[in-house]
């Protein structure tokens, strides 16, 4: 079995990148580097009206500057070394808001046709993991939803395959340059009451509603009571939905305060764009908050189960906004439940997320390798697929196909993300310290980014900011797989102790490759 070309696996991360059902570990966890300029260039705005602290704008600068600072899609030299200076100088000079301002807009355009230019010439300059993130990161950045995304990295690998890295962005480059346009979008009711209101102009009657369908998407067969026809800017169609599930959304918080206990405020679960025949789903997608391990361990149900009461108990009761809620409720839940399990009076609540990093970290390999064993024993009928398939728990398969690896073993697999998961392995046992240390750093960003984010949600009552979005697309699923680590050692151990499994997880980082070190599948035991 041939080991696929680097481009392909650059698309085959780009899939699971834009996949709404792709596990935690194999995400794009954090935006993509226009988008962290832009937040600093909103932050230092709320610095100026004291919405956030110097620190918090200066940690974000930081991190912004070490993206920036290699990043060859931001420019010239000259233009990274001038924007490193405004970074640096972000908190303290009244003109370096200004100076940002006018960096972002050179940086924006051509950001993906610099890097294209820059691998046409040095086909080898990044790897592809780096390559796939920087292009997911800054294609969802512009506003393409996920989905219409997928299809586009579904359709290039189909149909146009590129033969180089640099090919994949010149093609993404010509969806960059994608405008934005106005759609129309039918939100059709099942059924709502009026209480006497005057509806506005956007509402159409039940037989509206029809001949609208009629004329744009005849191939809906569903009942209604009437909807609301609106128009809404974005990239494509599915973001458009996105816009209009959330002004739902807000119609509904307003009918709950503004006619408490009124009922019948019910829209379908599917919305209608002018143009396309698809049926788009209405409402908000799952986020991902995936704590499998109350499931596992027959906990789900358990109203009386002690390891999990007590902090981790209020944790898992604050958590659950962060998976369907409205983004401020999301936003403020999540970080709470972080608080909630790891807060303590030694640091500040802001370092909970370096806690909940190495927690993440540490699950990460066997995160990894667990679908490889399913995926190597599904596809070979060697020894090694043989003794997978008698493995008696994922720890255990996982110690196989690990020591094969270790032991020089070459493997291959036909699909290339598990090829590229395969590739990410191998790298972690080359370097398990320096790789897992950055692991544990892009982690940490990602949950500070959910604190910053808080911080303008509860003091500055912002729920639009630049990073919301990204932040939602991105932490959950980390939060959630930090928080599977947790709730499993509470219920393996019958006690919540997370101070002792961070300090172990904190041990085995610091020993990971060392002789006395766990295997990199086994940093957390159980």
């Amino acid at each position: 079995m041939s080991v696929p070309e680097a481009p392909h696996l650059v698309i085959a991360r780009l899939l699971d990148y834009f996949g709404r059902r792709t596990d935690w570990q194999r995400r794009l966890w954090n935006p993509g580097t226009v988008t962290v300029i832009a937040e600093v260039l909103e932050a230092v705005e709320f610095l100026e009206s004291g919405h956030l602290r110097e620190k918090t704008v200066a940690d974000l600068a930081r991190t912004a500057e070490r993206r920036a600072g290699p990043d060859l899609g931001v420019g010239t030299a000259g233009v990274r070394s001038a924007l490193t200076t405004a970074l640096r100088a972000a908190t303290t000079d009244a003109l370096a808001r200004f100076k940002l301002e006018h960096l972002l807009e050179a940086i924006k355009p051509s950001y993906l046709q610099r890097w294209s230019d820059a691998l046409a010439e040095q086909p080898g300059l990044v790897g592809t993991e780096l390559a796939s993130r920087l292009l997911a990161g800054h294609l969802l950045g512009l506003g393409f939803s996920p989905e219409n995304l997928h299809r586009w990295a579904t359709w290039l690998r189909d149909h146009n395959a590129p033969k180089t890295v640099a090919d994949v962005f010149a093609a993404a480059e010509a969806v960059a340059q994608r405008q934005p346009r106005e759609w129309q979008v039918l939100i059709p009711f099942a059924s709502i009451e009026r209480h006497h209101q005057t509806m506005p102009r956007e509402w159409l009657e039940a037989n509206q509603v029809n001949r609208w369908l009629t004329e744009n998407a005849p191939h809906a067969s569903i009942r209604q009571s009437g909807g609301f026809l609106v128009k809404f800017s974005a990239q494509d169609p599915w973001a458009a939905v996105e816009v209009a599930s959330d002004a739902v959304e807000s119609l509904a918080a307003r009918v709950a305060v503004g006619m408490p206990g009124a009922a019948r405020f019910a829209p379908l679960t599917q919305a209608f764009v002018a143009g396309s025949r698809h049926e788009f789903q209405l409402g908000r997608p799952r986020r991902q908050v995936d704590i499998h391990s109350l499931k596992r361990q027959n906990a789900l149900f358990s109203i009386t189960e002690p390891a999990l009461e007590g902090r981790l108990r209020s944790a898992l009761d604050l958590v659950a906004p962060l998976e369907t809620g409205a983004p401020g409720a999301a936003i403020a839940g999540g970080w709470a439940a972080i608080e909630a399990i790891l807060a303590r009076p030694d640091t500040q609540n802001v370092e909970a997320a370096a806690d909940l990093a190495v927690l993440v970290a540490c699950s990460f390999p066997r995160a990894e390798l667990t679908p490889l064993t399913y995926a190597y024993e599904a596809e070979n009928n060697d020894t090694l697929a043989v003794t997978l398939a008698a493995a008696t728990s994922n720890r255990h398969r996982c110690t196989l196909l690990g020591d094969a690896i270790a032991n020089g073993q070459t493997l291959t697999f036909s699909r290339p993300s598990d090829q590229a998961a395969a590739e990410r392995i191998s790298e972690i046992m080359a370097d398990p310290r320096g790789v897992l240390m950055r692991v544990t750093k892009y982690v940490e960003e990602a949950i500070r980014r959910l604190y910053r984010q808080r911080n303008l949600v509860l003091h500055a009552g912002i729920t639009d900011s630049v990073a919301m979005n990204p932040t939602l697309r991105t932490v959950p699923p980390l939060v959630g797989a930090g928080f599977d680590r947790l709730v499993h050692d509470a219920l393996a151990t019958d006690k919540s102790e997370p101070l002792r499994l961070i300090a172990r997880a904190r041990t085995e980082l610091e020993l990971s490759g060392d002789d006395g070190g766990a295997a990199i599948w086994d940093l957390l035991g159980h």
